[in-house]
């Protein structure tokens, strides 16, 4: 509403809509101050997780599905702020939900072979397999520097 937007206006760049010193991975974080001052003053962010499965993911499908996600993102997401259900973050197949919206680090032909491995029909899980050994890209020039 305006009111709520007035009120975080009004407190913006005060505690808690500010990140102080002692807080400096939120400084780099807008969105969570954010998130934080808009809970503070009665409208708590959306969790976007369908259950435990994230919707939106922070790294491309490789890292999300394995695990490997950076150290700081893996310590954030076990006491996420604003949250009850902070977690560890969930991998193989309980990293993801059916309906993914995004990952982020997705290349080029990384994203043309996303797109059509959701567009394919597969008979069981061992042909999903073989199809993305078969046409995921392997090398470096192919992948983002982030991608595994």
């Amino acid at each position: 509403t305006k009111a709520t937007l007035d009120a975080v206006d009004a407190a913006w760049g005060q505690p808690p809509c500010a990140a102080s010193d002692g807080e400096k991975w939120l400084q780099g974080n807008p969105g969570l101050v954010f998130a934080r001052c808009f809970s503070a003053h009665g409208v708590p962010p959306a969790d976007t997780r369908r259950g435990s499965r994230h919707v939106f993911h922070a790294f491309g499908p490789v890292r999300t599905a394995t695990g490997r996600v950076d150290d700081w993102f893996a310590r954030m997401h076990e006491t996420l702020p604003f949250s009850e259900k902070s977690s560890p973050v969930p991998n193989g197949l309980a990293c993801c939900d059916a309906f993914s919206v995004s990952f982020h680090y997705v290349e080029a032909k990384e994203q043309r072979a996303l797109f059509a491995a959701t567009r394919t029909t597969f008979s069981n899980a061992s042909a999903a397999d073989a199809w993305l050994v078969e046409h995921w890209p392997r090398t470096g020039r192919d992948l983002g520097g982030y991608s595994h």
